[in-house]
């Protein structure tokens, strides 16, 4: 057999399957965001809106790559867990078989040592899943007298269904590019530009 066609045969990387959309999916994405927070006003959010919207529609509109996740990174407060909310309710009502749990750091790390870990497994391997407050996790935490960083691990597992099966992950950060490296160091940094969209978010808090 030739190698090519060896190699062919034998890639097991898939890509998720998703559900055909032929419709403007923004006014649905708005409508969400409302519902969550009333006195929303997509002010300078709206190309951010927009884009989600085009993700979620599988629209090659969208600015980035519609086969890697999306990090939603910016300061406090400018909206960044309200739009990751509002975009997997809409992506579980779209794509119903693509719906996701979202998880912040210090929730996965009382999972991790309250032995509830099996249940964080067993979301981190859906098709998709989400991390809210990327970097804001400690450093380590002690499970079974072992020192886990509990971000590097999620990102490490879901880094592996990415390569193997095309999942992926959503999440949102305070931190900018140069503060995700020196927190997660070269290797994971280098996993982040092959599964993320890096989507910035600009602005003041909007809670002061």
């Amino acid at each position: 057999m030739e190698l090519s066609k060896y190699l062919s045969e034998n890639d097991h990387r898939t890509l998720l399957k998703w559900r055909n959309v032929n419709a403007d999916l923004r006014p649905l994405l708005v409508q969400t965001l409302q519902h969550l927070e009333p006195n929303f006003n997509e002010g300078k959010l709206d190309k951010i809106v927009t884009h989600l919207a085009y993700f979620i529609a599988r629209d090659d509109k969208f600015s980035g790559d519609l086969n890697k996740g999306i990090i939603l990174a910016g300061s406090t407060g400018v909206g960044k867990t309200l739009l990751l909310t509002a975009f997997q309710k809409l992506m579980r009502y779209v794509h119903p078989q693509l719906g996701f749990k979202v998880f912040k750091g210090n929730q996965m790390e009382r999972m991790y040592q309250n032995e509830d870990k099996d249940n964080l497994e067993q979301a981190l391997r859906y098709a998709c899943f989400g991390f809210d407050d990327i970097g804001e996790e400690h450093d380590y935490v002690m499970v079974y007298g072992s020192k886990i960083n509990i971000g590097k691990e999620v990102l490490d597992q879901r880094h592996l269904q990415f390569m193997n099966k095309g999942q992926l992950t959503f999440g949102t950060t305070n931190l900018n590019e140069e503060l995700f490296r020196k927190k997660y160091g070269q290797r994971i940094d280098s996993r982040r530009h092959e599964m993320f969209n890096w989507i910035p978010i600009n602005g003041k808090d909007h809670r002061i």
